[in-house]
């Protein structure tokens, strides 16, 4: 009995000793286990760090970079939008210059920024200005150029004016009248011939009268180099006449011979209101657009110009 207690026990011990080292492996693997968790959850968090870090970085400089184009953006539009409060400012002060200028020259072309068609005062008549280079402004009362408008016209037509002021037209003689009836005017002709050549005659005093003195005609103080054709052409005092009213001191019809409304003697010196002469056409002796220093009566003028100030 003993004997079978003794084995028993022996049998129990190693049983004992076997859980032993049975739990004593367990716990090991168990450790080795956990530590691998710990290192693998370790490299996970490791990782997840860096790329939320990237993230974060190519966030921020995306963030930053839209920024910047934001900011570029909108200096640009308050750039714009300064520059166009300044255009505006600007268009505004020039616009009120040229009204406060063209208010205070009422009756003249004074003032007047750009050539072109504009109502001056007191008489409210429409006309065409021409600002030569130095900023001086012209009053336009005749222009040829074409022969795209008829100059065979009656008296009344050459009283109220015809054609066009963009082209062809005469101002008319009332209007010239009422222009220069208070104070002299300067008279300036341009003339251009076919060949190309131009030149220009500058009169420092000129005016018309009225209708019941038949608008005559003076004009004084010549300089230029056109050659003088009004003073010494004996047309100064002399009246007007078309082909209805004659009223030159020849018994023939001036005006009527020679198609020339014009301020004719005997006839003419200067008729820059005859037919218009194109570059191919023959041109008959005395007929025409002459200025006789420069076109004698054999040539006549593509462009004349005749403007007051």
């Amino acid at each position: 009995m003993r004997k079978q207690h003794d084995d028993f026990d022996s049998r129990f011990k190693s049983a004992e000793r076997k859980l032993r080292s049975d739990i004593n492996k367990n716990k090991n693997e168990a450790k080795a286990d956990i530590t691998a968790t710990q290192t693998l959850l370790h490299t996970i968090q490791n990782d997840t760090r860096a790329y939320c870090d990237d993230r974060l970085i190519l966030l921020n400089e995306s963030f930053e970079n839209r920024s910047l184009k934001t900011l570029q953006e909108i200096s640009r539009i308050t750039s714009v939008i300064t520059n166009l409060k300044t255009s505006n400012e600007i268009s505004k002060n020039v616009s009120d210059d040229i009204s406060r200028r063209q208010s205070k020259y009422h009756n003249s072309c004074d003032g007047v920024a750009v050539s072109g068609e504009y109502i001056i005062n007191p008489y409210g008549m429409k006309v065409y200005c021409d600002v030569d280079s130095e900023n001086k402004g012209w009053i336009v009362i005749q222009r040829r150029m074409d022969g795209s408008v008829d100059f065979n016209r009656s008296w009344a037509d050459y009283k109220a004016g015809f054609g066009n002021l963009k082209g062809e037209f005469w101002l008319g003689n009332e209007i010239i009248y009422k222009l220069t009836k208070d104070k002299p005017k300067e008279l300036r002709i341009d003339m251009e011939m076919f060949n190309g050549k131009k030149r220009y005659a500058l009169y420092s005093k000129f005016n018309v009268s009225s209708e019941s003195e038949k608008y005559q005609l003076y004009a004084e103080g010549y300089t230029g180099d056109a050659g003088d054709g009004i003073i010494s052409g004996d047309h100064v005092g002399q009246s007007f006449s078309t082909f209805d009213a004659d009223n030159d001191p020849l018994e023939v019809c001036c005006a009527c011979r020679y198609g020339g409304w014009w301020y004719h003697y005997a006839c003419f010196v200067v008729n820059l209101n005859g037919k218009y002469i194109k570059e191919n056409e023959t041109v008959p002796i005395h007929y025409g657009i002459h200025w006789h220093p420069i076109t004698w009566y054999i040539y006549s003028l593509k462009f004349v110009q005749i403007k007051i100030h």
